[in-house]
């Protein structure tokens, strides 16, 4: 995908994103998600704040401080108890600001889809856009959950990121490379651009990996909801097909498109398999790469075992920060961004009908 198709998805995204964040319920919504970012950013405190606690507390132990141990714990339960706090408001605040967004969007959508007969007429013309029913009550569920996930997600991983580089430049040091005859070299900050290599190389190697997981999760809603309509569309003529005696043909018409759901899943359930051995490696060599780095100045300078371990945790933090395509480029539905761009995808498909229906009207929901 080039620069110009990346701009063009989040150009669409944003159609369907601005109407709630601009309409009657603004200042609610606006108000809700600056208080969410305030405790996203407390979060990102209690971070370093326990990064620097590491540093102390494994100091401690390596001191064989029973006084200063017990000091140490005290001051781990405080910053506990602050972070479980922020963590449950965090989510009850934006599940309600999530299910107020899907209110909204689902108010519109209704209206829209009901209005001068639309519903009516996408039937008539043989409209491509399938099942718009089943996005209104499928793909508003998710779309606003998914949006505040990877949006507030990823604001969280990168001041988390910006943070902890600041932490991680001032922990690593000089690392000094010998060259033979020509000298040595010093790499100042060097477990830094350690961590920024490792994830670079990582996030490109996940999206070349995970890009097909984008239009395999659009094709498998699309094939879950034919199937979804057939089952309903024989309980709403089941007398006539009774009479007909037409449960043969029925069957066929099922089987036929579930074997459509059936494909199309094990072709997400090898690709995601192949993601997850890339992902899953990447992620359990982060945990020994950070000691692997630091193993030249350790045995040279014999480094103190808190500052081993504050400079590992900075290490994943960073790491963690930086990789959040590699975490979230997968088919989960709540946080997947492969999904959530096949939703954006689905929705501008349905908006693209409606405004083809009631261009009379002179207004859609990507306009109001």
């Amino acid at each position: 995908m080039n620069g110009n198709g990346k701009r063009g998805i989040l150009r669409d995204a944003w159609r369907i994103i601005r109407p709630y964040w601009f309409s009657e319920e603004r200042w609610f919504a606006r108000g809700l998600l600056a208080t969410l970012i305030v405790m996203l950013l407390a979060q990102v405190w209690v971070n370093v704040r326990l990064n620097s606690w590491r540093n102390d507390f494994y100091n401690t132990l390596q001191d064989y401080d029973e006084s200063a141990f017990f000091y140490q714990l005290a001051i781990f339960l405080g910053i506990a108890m602050g972070a479980v706090l922020l963590s449950v408001y965090q989510v009850y605040l934006q599940q309600l600001l999530q299910i107020r967004w899907r209110q909204w969007m689902t108010r519109v959508y209704l209206r829209e889809w009901l209005s001068d007969q639309t519903y009516y007429r996408l039937q008539l013309t043989g409209d491509a856009t399938d099942n718009p029913d089943q996005r209104i009550a499928e793909d508003l569920n998710l779309f606003p959950l998914q949006t505040l996930n990877l949006s507030l997600g990823l604001l969280s991983n990168a001041v988390n990121a910006i943070s902890f580089s600041f932490v991680l430049w001032g922990l690593s040091g000089a690392l000094t490379v010998s060259l033979g005859g020509l000298g040595a070299v010093a790499i100042p900050g060097y477990m830094f651009w350690a961590v920024m290599i490792y994830t670079v190389i990582g996030t490109w190697m996940t999206i070349r990996v995970g890009r097909p997981l984008i239009g395999l999760n659009f094709t498998q809603q699309r094939f879950e909801a034919d199937l979804r309509f057939s089952l309903v569309r024989l309980r709403e003529n089941g007398e006539s097909v009774a009479f007909y005696r037409g449960e043969e043909w029925e069957f066929s018409v099922f089987w036929d498109r579930f074997g459509r759901v059936f494909g199309n899943y094990i072709a997400i359930m090898l690709r995601t398999r192949l993601l997850g051995f890339y992902t899953q490696g990447y992620l359990q060599l982060a945990v020994l790469f950070p000691y692997l780095m630091m193993a030249p100045r350790y045995f040279a300078e014999r480094l103190a075992l808190g500052v081993i371990q504050q400079t590992a945790d900075a290490f994943g933090q960073l790491q963690s920060s930086l990789a959040f395509i590699v975490l979230n480029f997968t088919s989960d539905p709540t946080s997947g961004i492969a999904t959530w761009l096949a939703i954006v995808r689905r929705l501008l498909e349905q908006d693209a009908s409606r405004r083809e229906q009631v261009a009379q009207l002179g207004w859609t929901i990507a306009d109001s």
